[in-house]
Order: structure tokens, then sequence, then C-alpha cells
């Protein structure tokens, strides 16, 4: 195991309270042979640095910076790219509609925030590629010992969410059952979210006996004015203009024009990736930039007992990351290969290992949760694949210890390795 260099998230204020952990940290870091820690940042670390340097979260920062680079152990700042979490809108550092991507029905997150609390940013949005871009370089100016940034959610979001309900007992609510219309799901704390009826089935309309109603709703992003006429001139394809909803636009777009689609939706995302590696490299000409990625969309087939979809990261999330490292845009990659059993891990790996030609190393993310243990013994199992594969397959990168397994995170593994 010792010829395997790892990566691993990190969070503070769980396990790292106080400078007296880092000690902590820094032995398990050694052990596990990680080299690389990707310490999560928020915007208000910087706020936070600016007017309180003393306080007790910088002090932390500030000493595990250090005490890592004491030991060879590089330090990353990590930021959600293109996913802020929050209850209140008003608090997000951009403001309006015309910042946050619209889904496949027309529906703006802006107003429909996922989960009631999350927030998507739109990538074609000039105020959103300022931002993001600027956040990195700022980070890397207030705290200039780091080794570079990490971009997690560099994507954009997608779910097909689908409800199937049974409605045998649902009484006279099936007589307003209509295929085609929105129900608004509204929570106790405010939060509201739009299915459309995709589908009804009644046994009786008299007496009321049901059969069952299926909700849908495609998370599917960004159809957004800009993105459509942006798509327009990426493409050279024209929208038939008797097309009027969103809905009708998005619709014909998937039917006729995927492929065209698909292209513009990744080449926004390297856009973006391409934007951040120029600003963070304006600032320190060293800086490394690195990004998490997905195997599949949606993930968690496993859990599902679903199969794989081929090269669903592309289509759904706009992640072509083989051609972000055929451009030298970023120096390592962390695949979040979580929820998969030692044998479709090892296939996952091998794929993309193979698809990325090897040209920058990857630290392959396992995941441990008190929903999705891994014991010590399985664990080994996941770094002997990754192991053999750098013994048995040629690697154009001369250190072969460059692959490695990718710790998601250090709280929930610190106790077993």
């Amino acid at each position: 195991m010792r010829n395997l260099q790892n990566a691993a998230w990190l969070y503070l204020g769980r396990s790292i309270k106080d400078i007296g952990h880092i000690d902590q940290l820094i032995s398990w870091c050694i052990r596990n042979n990680v080299a690389k820690l990707l310490l999560q940042f928020s915007p208000m670390d910087l706020k936070t640095r600016s007017e309180h340097a003393n306080n007790s979260r910088i002090k932390i920062i500030d000493a595990l910076v250090d005490k890592c680079t004491e030991n060879n152990i590089e330090v990353h700042g990590m930021i959600s790219t293109l996913l802020s979490i929050t209850q209140d809108k008003n608090s997000l550092p951009l403001q309006g509609k015309n910042h946050y991507c619209v889904d496949y029905h027309g529906i703006s997150n802006w107003e429909e925030p996922l989960g009631g609390r999350g927030f998507l940013f739109d990538p074609t949005s000039d105020g959103v590629k300022t931002l993001v871009a600027n956040y990195c370089s700022d980070i890397l100016k207030t705290f200039n010992k780091l080794s570079g940034i990490h971009l997690d959610f560099i994507r954009y979001f997608y779910y097909d969410s689908i409800l199937d309900i049974n409605t045998k007992n649902a009484g006279q609510l099936i007589l307003i059952l209509k295929e085609g219309y929105p129900i608004k799901l509204e929570m106790a704390d405010g939060s509201k979210t739009t299915y459309f009826i995709e589908k009804v089935e009644n046994s009786y309309m008299d007496p009321p006996i049901g059969k069952s109603v299926v909700l849908r709703r495609r998370c599917y992003f960004c159809f957004c004015d800009r993105c459509l006429e942006l798509f327009q001139e990426h493409s050279k394809i024209k929208i038939p203009g008797e097309l009027k909803t969103t809905n009708e636009k998005a619709k014909w777009i998937l039917s006729n024009c995927q492929v065209s689609w698909d292209k513009f939706h990744a080449d926004t995302i390297t856009n973006l990736v391409r934007c951040i590696k120029t600003s963070i490299c304006s600032v320190k000409s060293d800086a490394q930039l690195s990004a998490a990625i997905w195997y599949n969309s949606p993930y968690g087939n496993e859990l599902r007992n679903e199969p794989l979809s081929p090269s669903s990261e592309y289509k759904h999330f706009g992640q072509e990351w083989w051609k972000w490292a055929d451009e030298g845009l970023v120096d390592f990659l962390c695949p979040m290969d979580y929820w998969l059993s030692p044998e479709n891990y090892k296939d996952v790996v091998t794929k993309q290992l193979k698809k990325i030609k090897r040209k920058i190393p990857m630290y392959f993310g396992l995941l441990r949760t008190d929903e999705y243990s891994i014991s010590a013994n399985r664990l080994d199992e996941y770094k002997n694949i990754v192991m053999d594969i750098n013994i048995h397959t040629q690697n154009s990168i001369s250190d072969q210890k460059n692959n490695g397994i990718c710790y998601f995170h250090y709280d929930t593994w610190k106790d077993i390795t």
C-alpha cells in the first residue's frame, strides 16, 4: 500500500475544532499516505480574515497549512463552484433570476431552489463567471500558502424526479387530476416544488376509485433565454419561431439536436474551468487547479439496482473532464466513485484512466458514512485495485505513485485508518 499517494477532503469544525487537533490530522495523513488535503472554504473565510484576523477558524486554517507544509502535504482550497446552499436568498452574492439556472419546464431555480435551499449558478452569466474566478483568486491571495484550488460542483445539476402515487383511496381528488397539469407542493417552511402530472390511471370515476398518478419534474438545466440564444450561436441551429414556451423549446432541442446541445453544455463548463485557471495563475503562477467529477448521472446506480449510463456525466452534468486534462486546465482529478462494490469500482476506475490517457494523476474517491459503511478490510480491497492498476497498466506519468484514492472525508475515515 505504500506506493499509493492519496488525497482527502477536510471540513473544519468537526474533528478539527481547535489547533490542538491538527497534530492528529497530520499523523493520520502520514499514516495513510495523504499528500493532498482538500480544505473546504466559504466566502465568509475571506471576509473574516480581512476583518477579524484573530478569529479562531482563521487561526486554525493558518496553523493547519503551516503544519502541512512542514510535512510535505499540500493544502488546496475547495469551493462549491456552481451551487450555493442557503435558506436566505438575500444573503447570496448575486441577486435576481438572471444569474440562476432555469429548468426544462421553464421554472427558475431562483424561484424554486433545490430542496428549498440549493441555488444553482448559471455558468453563462458574466456575473457568475466573474464571481467564481475572483473568489478562487482571492482565496489564494488571502491564504497564500495554499497549493491551489479544488472545484467541487463544477457542473450542471440533473435529476429526473418521478413520484408514482397510489390513488386507490384518493376519493374525489381523482376528479381534478389531469395529465399535463402542474401540482405545487408546499412545505411547512415555505419552500415550494412544482411537479407535472405525467400519467393518470383510474378504476372508476363513480364511485371515485383511482389506480395511480405519476408526477414528474425534469430538473434538467439550463434552458433560460440567454442559454437558448447562446446555444443557437454555438451550434448554428435555429430554434423554430413557432415554439413559444421554454418547455416547447427544450423538447424540440432534445428531440432534434441533442448532440449539439450536449456539446454546448460541456463547452460552457469547460470555458468556466478555463476562466478559473487563468484567474488563479494570474495570482500564483504555479497554482494547481483540480476538480471533483462524477462517474454517472444520476449517481448511486448500484444502490438503485440500475446499470450505469455511458457518458451520462457529459450529457447531463456537462463534465467533459478528459478535455480539461488534454488542455492542461487541471493538474489532477478526484472522481467521486462512491457507492460502488469493489468489482464495479475497478471497472469504473479502469475506464476513467483509459479515458484520460493517464495524462494527470487521479485520486479515486471513496465515501464512508453511517448509511454506507466501509470496513478496514474492504478499504484494502479498494486500495489493492488502484495499486494493481498502477502496476499492470503502462502509465505516461513517470511516478506511478500519483494515482491513489481520495478519502471522503477525514472525519468519517479517521477512526478506522
